[in-house]
Formats: C-alpha cells, structure tokens, sequence
C-alpha cells in the first residue's frame, strides 16, 4: 500500500484530484490502474514521505466517522449482488457508486483496488483497520473457503445490527440518567452563582444574624464565584486523569469495570448488556464454522466490559486444556445456573449454537426490560434530588428571615 497524489479526467470528462492509497507501491501499476478504470491521467507522484502520516492520519480520521449500521447495509448490499451471481469486484464498484457516506465509497474502492491485486476480501478488508470487527473477518474467511461468502456476509450484516442495537439500547438508557445529573448540577451552580449572592448582600445592608447553614451555602457560593477557573480546572484535570487511566491502566479499567457492575439497576443492565453479547458473538461464529476456542478469542477482544473480558480468557484457557464449555463458564461464577444448563443441553445435543443464540435473545429481552425500569426509576430520583436541593437551598437562605420575624414577634 502507498500514498499517490493524482490528478486525473474520469471517463465522463470529469477532472478530478486529490490523494488516494493504493495497493501498489510503485507509479506505474497505479498510472495503469486509473487507466483500466477509463481515466485520462494527467499527474500522478508518490507523496513524499514528510508528509505521508499527516495524509494516513488523515484517512484514518475519515474512516472513523463510518457507523456500524452503514458498515451493515454495505455487507448486506455486496451479499445479495452475490447472491443475484454479480462477481465480487463488479458489486463493490456498485456498492462504491452507491454509497452515500463518502468515507464508505473511498473503502469500497480500496476493497476493489485490493482483490484486483489478488488479495482476498478478508485481507483487503483486515487491512481497513478497526473498520471491520474481527467477527466479520473471521466470517468473510470462512466464507472464502467454503464457497459461501454471500451467506456469511449475511450472517455478519445481521449480527452487526443486532449488536448495535443492544449498544444503542443500553447508551440511551445510562445517558438519561447522566442527563438529569447534569441538569441538577447546572441548576446548582445557577442558585450558587446568581441568587445566592443576591440574598448575601441583602443580609449584609441588614445586619442579620446568620445561621451556620447559611453561613455555610453562602461561603460555598462565594468560592465559586471567586474560584471558578480553580474549579474548572480540577474538574478538567480530574477528566483528564481518569480518562487516561481508563485507556492506558487495565488494573484501574478492571476497577471500574468492576464497580459498576455493583450499581442498583445500572450494574444489572450492564451484565445482561454482556451477556447478550458474549452469547450473540459465540452464536454467530460457531454456526458459521469457527470452532469454540477461536471464537472464545474473538469474543474476549470484543466484549466491553474488563471483568467478562478477563473471565472470557479464563473460560478459553480452560477450553484449551479439554474442559467443557459448561464447566468453564460455571467456574467462573459470573454466569447463572440458567446458563450453565443451556449450554450443557447444547453440548449434549450438538446445538450449541441453537442454545447461545437462545440465551442471547433472552438477554436481550432482559435488557429492554430494565431498562424500562431504568426509566422509571429515575423520574423519582431526579424529582427527589432535585426537590430536595431546592429545599435545602430555600431553607438555608429564608432561614435568617423567619428568624428575624420570630424575634419581632417576641417584642
């Protein structure tokens, strides 16, 4: 692969420039390539090295912006050309044309560039980097060898879809929850920010005796509004600090794997999350081929959370050394008996697969439930943390004057 500037007159009298990575490595395989795609070159160089990180980056950061559920359409829209008995390079020049998501074209064409080098799918595509996960590689192989790329290319746009779909069910129902937090903070620093320092003033023209709550919500107001670029930047370094020790520390992502797992509500649906995915990964490799060993890896590096990630690899070692599934997964004691007994009956009767997909789907369902209840639970939350900020504040600032009524009463 190699980084060319080009400038070029397509076959519809078109000019066009820019830069494209190409699967050769010199100028004259990548000259007659644009020729055979019917284009007129007018300039085409090799970037020079300098710059050729600044262009990769550049690629790279396009190709990020791709979403799951495009890059499903995109395998199930090759699978059904091949299907209809469309060769594989003649779809992706139709998948390329067709996409709307110009970072989508770019791959289609870099895919199509690749097998018309004589690479394979599975290669031309690994070679995209974290554009396609290793479950679709895994297929595509698969795929290649038995002769039935169209069926797994299928079977991977589905699994794709079910994946996301579990993803975006599980972030929409923790973002809610993070929403109301916020918007109970802002309306914090709001009250300490402006009205606080209203009511701090009027005392002060009335000489009132203060009580030590509201000396104290005064005094809180006071530093934040004289503090404010300290608090920022605590709260901005603290970010900071723990993002990348979430990224670079497995120990502390262990950690907070972990942690959250213990949280009411949220840790369960984060459990059922995982294993709706553990189960739906290893359901859609063993039916496709990938034998148990090999599919237990792909899962341990897929699988989000650290603590099933680590008990993936546990189960996979035990796997290694001849154990049965069923055994591993309950020597981990993080699967319920429930699961322990599906995969024996699956074992047993040689429908492993038929049982993981199973347990997904049951999971799955476990996982629209609570979230349901997710919902439901953070309205009183919200409503209490909310009403009961409100109370302290309103409390601790009239508390002076229902004082200072009492004592005029008391004349």
């Amino acid at each position: 692969m190699a980084l060319f500037k080009y400038k070029v007159i397509d076959r519809d009298g078109q000019a066009m420039k820019g830069v494209a990575e190409l699967p050769f490595d010199n100028p004259i395989s990548a000259h007659e390539y644009y020729e055979r795609k019917g284009c007129a070159v007018i300039a085409l160089e090799p970037v020079n090295a300098v710059w050729q990180p600044f262009y990769a980056l550049s690629n790279w950061s396009t190709k990020r912006k791709i979403k799951k559920s495009e890059i499903a359409d995109f395998l199930r829209n090759i699978a059904v050309m091949l299907k209809a008995g469309i060769p594989i390079i003649s779809a992706l020049q139709d998948a390329a044309e067709y996409a709307e998501n110009p970072a989508l074209r770019t791959i289609a064409d870099e895919l199509r560039m690749a097998l018309e080098s004589g690479n394979s799918l599975s290669s031309a595509m690994e070679k995209q980097g974290e554009v396609f996960p290793d479950s679709v590689l895994y297929l595509c192989r698969i795929g290649e060898e038995t002769g039935l790329l169209d069926q797994t290319l299928l079977n991977a746009a589905e699994h794709i879809n079910r994946i996301g779909r579990i993803n975006v069910d599980v972030k929409k129902a923790l973002i809610y929850p993070v929403v109301v937090l916020f918007a109970t903070l802002l309306a914090c620093v709001f009250w300490m920010y402006y009205t606080v320092p209203s009511m701090t003033e009027l005392y002060q023209q009335m000489q009132v005796e203060l009580p030590t709550i509201t000396l104290m919500v005064m005094n809180i107001s006071d530093s934040l509004r004289h503090d404010t670029l300290y608090y920022i930047a605590v709260i901005v370094a603290v970010f900071l600090l723990i993002s990348v020790a979430y990224k670079k520390h497995r120990g502390f992502k262990y950690w907070v794997s972990k942690l959250a797992l213990k949280i009411p509500v949220v840790g369960k649906l984060i459990r059922y999350s995982n294993m709706a995915f553990v189960f739906e990964y290893f359901s859609l490799l063993v039916r496709s081929g990938v034998d148990i060993y090999k599919s237990l890896g792909v899962i341990a590096a897929a699988v989000p959370n650290e603590v099933y990630k680590e008990n993936i690899k546990l189960i996979q070692q035990g796997v290694a050394k001849g154990n049965s599934l069923s055994d591993e997964f309950k020597r981990t004691k993080s699967y319920p008996n429930f699961i322990i007994r599906m995969l024996m009956t699956g074992e047993r009767s040689g429908k492993l697969e038929d049982q993981a997909r199973f347990i997904s789907d049951e999971y799955t369902t476990r996982v629209n439930d609570t979230i349901d209840k997710l919902k439901t639970l953070v309205e009183p939350v919200a409503i209490f943390l909310v009403g009961g900020f409100m109370i302290f504040i309103i409390g601790a600032l009239f508390l002076p004057i229902y004082n200072l009524i009492g004592n005029i009463g008391n004349f």
